[in-house]
């Protein structure tokens, strides 16, 4: 699977939802995200999403173990 970057999906990857695009989270960038790690910008949600970051998870059951969380990213 490849994220809009190019690049294959792997651990350590997000996407961003526009508005945060706009904002300065363009591709490439690295964020840390408050007590989950850093990570790095490579691919854009939909555009029905607002403020969202999306991280990628190697299996559903892990996404769905991790939930939704609200949190802090900082820029890096």
């Amino acid at each position: 699977m490849l994220f809009r970057s190019g690049q294959r999906v792997k651990k350590g990857m997000v996407a961003v939802s526009p508005d945060l695009e706009k904002k300065g989270l363009k591709m490439g960038t690295t964020i840390n995200i408050k007590g989950k790690g850093t990570y790095i910008v490579a691919d854009r949600t939909s555009k029905r999403l607002k403020r969202t970051i999306d991280i990628y998870m190697h299996s559903h059951k892990n996404a769905v173990k991790f939930g939704k969380k609200y949190e802090y990213a900082i820029f890096l």
